[in-house]
C-alpha cells in the first residue's frame, strides 16, 4: 500500500505539472514563469496533504517529503519517456526494500552506522524544544567523543532548545569513573546542558530488576523515543549500532521508564562521591 500511494502520488505530480507546462506555453514568457515558480511548490504540497492524511498533523514533516518526492521524480523525469517503466521498477524495488528497513526501525532494530545514528537524531531534532538522553557508559571528553556529535550537543542550545543529560550507572562505576564523568559535566555544562546523575538501583527497583531497555535512550519533544544499543568497545568510525525509534505516547512502559529516571536523577556534584548515597 506505501508503494502504491506513493506511485500515485508521483505520477498525479508529474501529469499536473505536464499540464502547468502546456498552459505555460500559452501565455507570456514572465508570466509562464511566475506561474511555475508560485503553483509548482503548493501543487505538490497540496498533493502530499491529500494522499498523505498524517502530514497535516505535521507541518515540520512537508518539506523533507515534499523533497523526497521531488528527488524521486527527478530520476523518472531525466530519461527518455520510453523508459520510465524500467525506472519505476528499480524505485519499487528499493521502496520494497525501504519498508523493510522501516519495520526493523520499529522492531528488533535497525543496524546503521555512528554517522547514520546520528543524522536521524538530527533530523528528529529539527525545531524540536525538548531533547533528553540517558546515558548507559561515561565517556573522557572530548578524547572519547566524535567531533560530529560535540558539534551536534553545542548546537541544539544554541537553536533555543532546552536540552538533559542523565547518566544512568550503579555506585560503584560512578566513583570508578569520575574522571569521565566530570569531563562530561564540563563540557556539557559550558555547552548549556544540564548533566544528572541517577542511581541504576533506584531506578531497577521500580521495575522489579528488569529495565525495559538497556540501551542508550534519546526523548525528543517527549513525541519520539530513539534507541540505541550500546558499542561493545568505543564509538569510533565504522561501528554499526541497532536503533529503534517510538512515538512517544505508544511505549507506556518507556514513558513510566523514563519519567523514573527524571524523578531520580539529581544534578552532578563532587558531593556525590563524598556522601553515603548518591
Amino acid at each position: 500500500m506505501v508503494t502504491f500511494m506513493f506511485a500515485v502520488s508521483l505520477q498525479l505530480m508529474l501529469f499536473m505539472r505536464s499540464q502547468i507546462r502546456a498552459l505555460q506555453a500559452g501565455i507570456p514568457e514572465t508570466v509562464a514563469t511566475a506561474l511555475g515558480q508560485a503553483t509548482g511548490p503548493a501543487l505538490d504540497s497540496s498533493l502530499l496533504r491529500v494522499l498523505l492524511d498524517n502530514l497535516n498533523g505535521s507541518q515540520a514533516s512537508l518539506p523533507g517529503t515534499y523533497a523526497l518526492l521531488r528527488s524521486v521524480t527527478g530520476v523518472l523525469t531525466r530519461g527518455h519517456v520510453h523508459l520510465r517503466d524500467a525506472y519505476a521498477m528499480v524505485i519499487e524495488r528499493a521502496l520494497t526494500g525501504a519498508e523493510r528497513e522501516i519495520e526493523k526501525l520499529e522492531s528488533g532494530g535497525l543496524e546503521a552506522d555512528i554517522l547514520d545514528h546520528l543524522e536521524v537524531t538530527q533530523r528528529l531534532c529539527e525545531g524540536a524544544q525538548t531533547y533528553l538522553q540517558i546515558q548507559r557508559r561515561a565517556f573522557m571528553v572530548p578524547e572519547e567523543w566524535t567531533q560530529e556529535w560535540m558539534r551536534f550537543l553545542t548546537s541544539l542550545p544554541a537553536r533555543g532548545a532546552t536540552c538533559e543529560y542523565i547518566v544512568l550507572l550503579d555506585r560503584t562505576t560512578l566513583i570508578q569513573e569520575r574522571a569521565r564523568l566530570e569531563s562530561m559535566n564540563r563540557y556539557l555544562t559550558r555547552s548549556g546542558w544540564s548533566f544528572k546523575y541517577c542511581d541504576l538501583r533506584d531506578v531497577s527497583d521500580s521495575f522489579g530488576g528488569v529495565l525495559p531497555t538497556e540501551w542508550n535512550t534519546e526523548v525528543i519533544d517527549e513525541r519520539v523515543i530513539k534507541l540505541h544499543e550500546m558499542p561493545r568497545g568505543q564509538y569510533h568510525g565504522g561501528a554499526r549500532l541497532r536503533m529503534l525509534v517510538y512515538v512517544f505516547g505508544q511505549k507506556a512502559d518507556m514513558q513510566r521508564y523514563i519519567q523514573c529516571v527524571r524523578r531520580s536523577a539529581r544534578r552532578f556534584t563532587p558531593a556525590l562521591f563524598t556522601s553515603g548515597t548518591p
